[in-house]
């Protein structure tokens, strides 16, 4: 399944953590369904390899930077799933400080240089988290 949703033009970083989800919630071995052991066995360790890999996103921010900013994920991604606060609060931390840090500067200077729009006016945000 995670294959052919590769080979889509769609794939991208911030549908990474969605798939190893998906992967990951196919993998139970406490499942009621009657598999043989060997097959079990197996999930076992496809689950182990895949919690190995998905902790590693953890050391890299672009996967929750890509989530946070896709207009279909957001942070509502994390909520829906029922993330820790923590881990969610971290994900929003983490796209404000790389925000600030390479950002911020540039668009407040050309804010000044363009008329501003009626959002910037009221000071309502155009795309909330």
């Amino acid at each position: 399944m995670a294959t052919l949703y590769y080979f889509q033009d769609s794939a991208s970083i911030a549908g990474v953590i969605p798939a190893m989800d998906t992967l990951t919630s196919n993998l139970d071995p406490d499942t009621k369904q009657p598999y043989h052991p060997s097959i079990l066995a197996a999930m076992t360790l496809a689950r182990k390899k895949m919690n190995r890999y998905y902790s590693l996103t953890d050391d890299a921010a672009p996967y929750r930077i890509a989530m946070v900013l896709h207009p279909g994920l957001k942070l509502e991604y994390f909520r829906l799933r029922e993330w820790e606060k923590e881990w969610i609060d971290q994900a929003e931390k983490i796209v404000r400080e790389e925000f600030a840090a390479n950002y911020e500067k540039a668009a407040a200077s050309e804010e000044t240089s363009v008329e501003a729009s009626p959002a910037q006016v009221s000071g309502v945000p155009m795309v909330p988290f």
